[in-house]
């Protein structure tokens, strides 16, 4: 999640703002043009009708996880296929009360990401022109700039170099990727027609990193993977009576077909024969081998460098099979969410709290909007 402390104002002054402690919440927002380069050229704020757009990040998503539908005035300045908008939300701290018809708090604000525009349709509201736009963030580059030739990776590359030089042949200059030391055992090449993007990933995996992401600044981002039960909580959500979750709250669970047990083998990239067998034998787990007096086995044909990473990676995978007990609710705009955020839920009529890990949320960009939420359970394994 983004941090909450902003400026002069704590942590816990924001939230207090955002849970409208103390008066009613203020939320506005702020978009910027950017070069195709996100190098700012100006405000156009009062060229988008924002309470008829959204922002959308879908944490599991394949390629494109950050996506937004925006509605712009055409002023015949934006060069549509190559410019960008950045997005920002705004909140007033403290709510405060209204002097001289404006609120007495300051703004704090958040970037919601850069997205580049795709198919833009023109409309007409009398005489003024505008474009309903889909957005997407630059993950559109590295499916969208292909290999000229056979990519090859040789024995020796480092993995993470080796992956920030496909970025940078594309043009991309701001990446965020963890360095690792970790370096190829026998080269590997893929066909031209392979995605920047899914070799990438490939290589990426074969070290137990995320997949790529881009951030709310628009950064290629990856760092070695954790599973969400050894990350911290970054936020509290709970019905109490400062509360910004709305009625309506559901959930499914279906443990029958859950494995307990996972059994990773890696036959390659150089020809070494690596096996690693986990069990979930935890006793506070629904699933477990000690709840369920049996065990349930998967077998993971899995492409890992080393053991490190094949015990990372099964272990990845056991935590995605376990969290099976999804929940969807709404909330007053937060916009302090991310990317593949972990917090604690807590929904009273539900009978929940427990650590939740969110798989993705669609934020409308209007002031008094429900945002959505859709998160799975951490169970422990």
């Amino acid at each position: 999640m983004l941090q909450l402390a902003q400026g002069a104002f704590t942590a816990a002054q924001v939230k207090a703002a955002l849970h409208a402690v103390g008066g009613a919440r203020r939320i506005a927002y702020r978009f910027a043009h950017l070069t195709k380069d996100d190098v700012f050229i100006r405000d156009i704020t009062s060229l988008v009708q924002a309470d008829q757009g959204s922002i959308s990040m879908d944490s599991s998503a394949d390629q494109i996880k950050r996506s937004a539908t925006l509605t712009v005035k055409d002023d015949g300045q934006i060069n549509w296929p190559q410019d960008r908008i950045q997005v920002y939300a705004q909140l007033c701290v403290p709510p405060g009360r209204i002097l001289a018809g404006q609120y007495s708090g300051a703004w704090v604000e958040w970037p919601q990401g850069i997205f580049l525009l795709s198919s833009p349709t023109r409309k007409y509201q009398g005489l003024n022109r505008y474009r309903d736009v889909q957005a997407y963030d630059a993950m559109q580059v590295l499916t969208d700039v292909g290999f000229t030739a056979r990519c090859i990776i040789n024995e020796g590359d480092n993995y993470v170099e080796f992956v920030k030089g496909i970025l940078t042949d594309a043009g991309i200059t701001k990446i965020n990727i963890d360095p690792c030391d970790k370096t190829i055992p026998t080269w590997m090449d893929w066909s031209p027609d392979t995605s920047r993007l899914d070799v990438a990933n490939q290589l990426l995996q074969l070290i137990n990193y995320q997949t790529l992401h881009v951030d709310e600044n628009g950064y290629f981002t990856s760092h070695p993977y954790q599973t969400p039960q050894v990350r911290p909580e970054e936020y509290v959500y709970t019905t109490d009576d400062q509360s910004v979750i709305f009625t309506g709250a559901t959930d499914t669970a279906d443990y029958f077909s859950v494995p307990n047990t996972w059994i990773g083998v890696v036959s390659e990239p150089n020809d070494l024969y690596l096996t690693y067998t986990y069990t979930n034998d935890d006793p506070n787990s629904p699933t477990s081998t000690v709840s369920r007096g049996h065990a349930v086995t998967k077998y993971i044909d899995v492409q890992a460098t080393d053991l490190d990473s094949l015990q990372g990676l099964v272990q990845q995978q056991a935590s995605k099979d376990s969290m099976i007990h999804q929940v969807s609710f709404s909330t007053a705009i937060m916009p302090i969410h991310s990317y593949d955020d972990v917090y604690h839920f807590t929904h009273k009529n539900l009978g929940i709290d427990s650590k939740f890990e969110e798989q993705s949320w669609t934020m409308p960009l209007q002031a008094g909007g429900q945002m959505q939420h859709v998160a799975n359970e951490v169970v422990p394994i």
